[in-house]
């Protein structure tokens, strides 16, 4: 296999200030970019926990963001983002991962604690080569909200593979049908670059 070439399809910094749909719904008190820690620009995404009252609130364990993304089937992909403890008080720890539409379980981070602002952590997730058309960066909180359990994310990133290797989507071949050699319809030269 060759050497991917990383290409830039989708960034995130958070910069515009409105509602993010991704965050779970009655997860965090703000839902929208906030300046309390940011790692590049004025905004990232402030993710201040609801306290975990009982079984009321974000507890250990809740999905606090999801964001789907339009991928190529059979296309390696990769997703980054940066994450900080946004003030001192408990340490902000969390779980990602990344599932296609199917559900299948293509990369799992179960622990991530990060450090505290001014100090960020880079999630990067492994290569994944989804077979369906969409993937799903999700994250859970492995501590309750409350005690300054504050997460700041920013600067999300979403690259492709190439220079190397291509989609292997599939499609049925029909029986009983000429065949003709594209290479030989070519004009002129002869193409070395991969066509």
């Amino acid at each position: 296999m060759a050497q991917c070439t990383w290409q830039v399809q989708y960034t995130e910094d958070y910069e515009n200030q409105v509602i993010n749909p991704y965050l779970v719904a009655g997860t965090t008190v703000h839902n929208i970019p906030q300046t309390f820690a940011v790692h590049g620009g004025i905004y990232s995404l402030y993710l201040n926990f609801i306290n975990c009252v009982g079984s009321t609130g974000t507890c250990a364990g809740a999905k606090v963001f999801e964001q789907p993304f339009v991928v190529c089937p059979g296309m390696p992909v990769r997703l980054s983002t940066y994450l900080t403890t946004s003030f001192s008080g408990t340490q902000c720890n969390v779980r990602i991962t990344i599932t296609d539409a199917n559900g299948t379980m293509l990369n799992d981070q179960p622990a991530i604690s990060a450090p505290y602002s001014p100090s960020w952590y880079q999630y990067t997730s492994g290569s994944v080569t989804p077979v369906t058309d969409t993937i799903y960066f999700t994250m859970y909180t492995n501590v309750g909200g409350g005690g300054g359990n504050d997460l700041s994310m920013d600067d999300m990133l979403l690259e492709k593979c190439s220079g190397g290797l291509n989609s292997t989507t599939t499609g049925s071949v029909c029986d009983n049908l000429s065949s003709q050699n594209l290479f030989d319809l070519l004009p002129g030269t002869n193409d070395t670059t991969g066509t």
